[in-house]
């Protein structure tokens, strides 16, 4: 058997993303209030923030890995959702082509930072989780590199929330220190205002009415990263200081 084929069988899960309009994005939010409802995570709005702070090895492993086009790809990150809150999540996602897979734990800032930069520490932890993402990244040193923040739409299929499918929007990245405040309007922009990113993650199958919507809007693939993408962008502006 295929490592393809091992990782399908334990997780089934794939995450497929799609570029479009913010135009495209209303349209087929409308046709998705057929099949779908909002999380119930979302607020009155009907969306709520996503703040991630990204680490990465020294010599950048991770981004390398995207750029070179690895097929087996991970990302370590902390992420949060109110700034009112002291737990995080850290969370080691892992991904072979089109198929994805996460260990998530929710911790406090200060134990989940301690866990990311010293995880030899941590290998033999009580708790499972936190054990088997320290024994993960052991063997390498991760430092935070990007905070990105972003709006998400998010929508759950109403028969057992087995399709999930998001609009992210707003995207927005800065140092570390991003990931303790709110967004200012000058924080630097990963995607332009007029585009999304949608996210279409399901289990063993995508729904026929998934597929038409898909086909009705002519949507194409992409292998988007707002890690990478975030990483181009402040490595730029690092060039552009060091030009000053």
């Amino acid at each position: 058997m295929s490592e393809e084929a091992t990782f399908l069988n334990r997780y089934g899960r794939f995450e497929i993303k799609y570029l479009v309009t913010t135009e495209q994005g209303k349209r087929i939010r409308e046709r998705l209030y057929h099949f779908m409802r909002i999380d119930p995570f979302a607020n009155e709005l009907g969306y709520y923030v996503n703040r991630s702070l990204y680490y990465d090895t020294p010599d950048l492993k991770e981004y390398a890995e995207y750029i070179d086009g690895e097929k087996r790809r991970r990302k370590v990150r902390l992420r949060r959702y109110l700034l009112d809150n002291d737990k995080v999540n850290v969370e080691l996602k892992q991904k072979l082509n089109k198929i994805i897979w996460k260990d998530k734990v929710s911790l406090d800032i200060k134990t989940a930072s301690e866990l990311l930069a010293t995880p030899t520490l941590w290998v033999d932890n009580e708790n499972e989780t936190v054990g088997s993402i320290a024994r993960q990244i052991a063997r390498y040193s991760y430092e935070p590199k990007v905070t990105i923040v972003y709006q998400r739409i998010p929508f759950l299929d109403l028969i057992n929330g087995k399709v999930r499918i998001t609009f992210d929007y707003n995207i927005r990245c800065g140092e570390e220190e991003m990931f303790y405040r709110e967004v200012s309007p000058d924080d630097m922009r990963v995607l332009p205002p007029g585009y999304e990113v949608l996210e279409l993650k399901f289990t063993r199958t995508c729904p026929n009415w998934c597929r038409k919507i898909i086909d009705d809007f002519s949507l194409s693939p992409t292998t988007y990263s707002k890690y990478a993408n975030s990483m181009d962008r402040m490595y730029f502006k690092t060039l552009l200081r060091s030009a000053n």
